[in-house]
C-alpha cells in the first residue's frame, strides 16, 4: 500500500487516517518504501525507455495496418 484511502468529501475520515498513520511509524516506513518501489518500476529510466519502445513499435503496426 502506498496511500491513504478515504470516501470523497469525508473529511473525518481523512483525518482519522492522518492521525493513525502519525502513530504508526512501521506503517509510514512501510508505506514510504513501497511508494518508493513504485515510483522507481513506473519511472526509472528503464521503465521509461521499455514504456517508449512500446509506444514506438504500437505506432508502427498501427501504421502498417492502415497503410
Amino acid at each position: 500500500q502506498t496511500g491513504l484511502v478515504a470516501p470523497p468529501n469525508d473529511a473525518a475520515a481523512l483525518s482519522q487516517a492522518i492521525v493513525d498513520l502519525l502513530g504508526n511509524v512501521e506503517r509510514r516506513r512501510e508505506m514510504g518504501q513501497a511508494a518508493q518501489r513504485r515510483a522507481h518500476a513506473l519511472f526509472s529510466k528503464e521503465a521509461m525507455t521499455r514504456q517508449l519502445i512500446e509506444f514506438y513499435q504500437e505506432a508502427m503496426q498501427n501504421k502498417r495496418r492502415n497503410s
